[in-house]
């Protein structure tokens, strides 16, 4: 993800002005930057949640390892399930009980995902073992503001958006945002 961020940023964003002054077409291809950056990220989220959970199943199928990943799954995500149209013989088992777990989180959750906001990454990353005490405050409170900004560029005219500055745009990104969702990546790993 960070090798396809620098990608963009390399083929997006014009040369730095010291007056901030941007053109037209170099403000629309600021914002396209954040919108991609915004995408990237998303899709990031979205696969590592995916198979993170993904590998702890086949690690339970294979050797019926214990895994925090499927404690929380279930936890997260045993209430949405309607067990009662389910067969008897079927929802006694719990490999069943887990692949339907599995299934819904991966195509439920995971795939009807919408955004990075903390309500987007609780709900992807929570079931996979991380807890909210991993993630720090801060961060949390800029990735809301990433995603109201993204959120603003993506669906409002631009007569009614703010100036866009690369500068603060590509610090927020690279200093504010991508070295936390390292830490959390590394968490992750070692869950």
């Amino acid at each position: 993800m960070s090798r396809r961020i620098e990608q963009l940023e390399n083929s997006l964003l014009p040369n730095t002005r010291i007056s901030g002054n941007y053109s037209r077409k170099e403000q629309d291809m600021i914002r396209s930057y954040v919108l991609l950056v915004h995408a990237e990220i998303e899709s990031f989220f979205e696969e590592r949640a995916k198979s993170k959970v993904e590998s702890e199943f086949i690690k339970w199928k294979n050797k019926r390892k214990r895994s925090n990943t499927l404690l929380n799954l279930v936890a997260f995500l045993g209430a949405e399930i309607d067990w009662s149209k389910k067969k008897r013989t079927d929802k006694d088992q719990i490999q069943f009980r887990l692949n339907v777990l599995v299934t819904h989180f991966q195509n439920g959750v995971v795939q009807k995902n919408n955004g990075i906001k903390p309500d987007n990454l609780f709900k992807l990353l929570l079931p996979t073992g991380l807890e909210v005490a991993d993630f720090d405050p801060t961060w949390l409170i800029e990735m809301e503001n990433f995603g109201k900004d993204r959120g603003t560029i993506a669906h409002q005219p631009l007569s009614v958006q703010n100036t866009i500055d690369k500068v603060t745009e590509v610090d927020r990104i690279k200093n504010r945002i991508l070295p936390e969702i390292a830490i959390l990546d590394r968490l992750l790993s070692n869950k």
